[in-house]
């Protein structure tokens, strides 16, 4: 990326430990974001529902995740083939 951008003679260099702590603000992200259907489920609606209910619930959530999980990488690849389409011809 260097050399179609800048000049020979200019060189870039980090000098903030900024992706030392981008890591960390992602990881903790990631933590929360896989960590609240779980806790949800186990403070909120597990009390409140009979066994036959949790039953239902745990047939449907796993092909749910698995649904929405196809869809995001389906919208991921068709948006990276638009992009390649539009902006490489």
């Amino acid at each position: 990326m260097n050399e179609n951008l800048l000049p020979i003679s200019i060189k870039l260099i980090q000098v903030t430990p900024q992706g030392f702590g981008t890591q960390f603000y992602v990881a903790g992200l990631l933590d929360i974001i896989l960590a609240i259907p779980i806790v949800v489920r186990e403070i909120v609606v597990g009390p409140a529902l009979y066994q036959s209910e949790k039953a239902i619930i745990k047939k449907v959530t796993l092909p749910s995740v698995v649904l929405f999980t196809i869809g995001c990488l389906f919208s991921l690849l068709l948006y990276h083939i638009l992009y390649w389409k539009v902006n490489r011809g």
